[in-house]
Parts: structure tokens; C-alpha cells; sequence
């Protein structure tokens, strides 16, 4: 988003949304919505690139990794994450 300069996104850039917002978004049409960190210090993040990776990129994914394991102890850290999965459960 700062790269963009706070501007609004165009075509295909990524769309940022606080954890409110995707709850306003999905709280429409699902009774249950849960919210789990996917990485952090940017998106996508991701352990399965690792061969693809520098060293720098390679210290970025442990970091990532470890919070992320914590998170799923220490729950509100999902909010400082900077990609989530959402669970949303349709009523019944």
C-alpha cells in the first residue's frame, strides 16, 4: 500500500482490509467467522518457496513461520498479520 502511495488500487493490485472490514464484508451471509494468520511481513510468505528464496527472504520466512505458530496460541495476533484465512460458517 505505501508503494502505491495510499492511492486506490487499480486492475489486478491487491485490495487491503482491516479484519472489521472483512467481517462487515462476510457478516452478511455467514453466522461464524473466524479469522487465522497465513504469514507476516507481507503476502505471501510462504515456507513451500523456500529453495526459490535468498538468504534474506529465507530469515523472513522462520520469522514468519514463528509467529504465525504463536498466533494460533496467542490469538489477537492475527491482527498484526499481514495475510489471513477466513473461516465463515453459512447458518444453517
Amino acid at each position: 500500500m505505501t508503494k502505491r502511495r495510499f492511492r486506490e488500487p487499480r486492475d489486478f493490485e491487491v485490495r487491503y482490509w482491516s479484519l472489521p472490514e472483512l467481517r462487515a464484508a462476510f457478516g452478511a451471509g455467514f453466522e461464524q467467522i473466524r479469522f487465522e494468520t497465513d504469514c507476516f511481513f507481507g503476502i505471501g510468505i510462504q515456507p513451500g518457496d523456500w529453495e526459490l528464496m535468498s538468504p534474506l527472504r529465507k530469515v523472513i520466512v522462520v520469522a514468519s513461520e514463528t509467529l504465525r505458530r504463536i498466533s494460533e496460541t496467542v490469538t489477537p495476533m492475527v491482527r498484526a498479520a499481514d495475510s489471513v484465512y477466513i473461516e465463515a460458517v453459512k447458518p444453517a
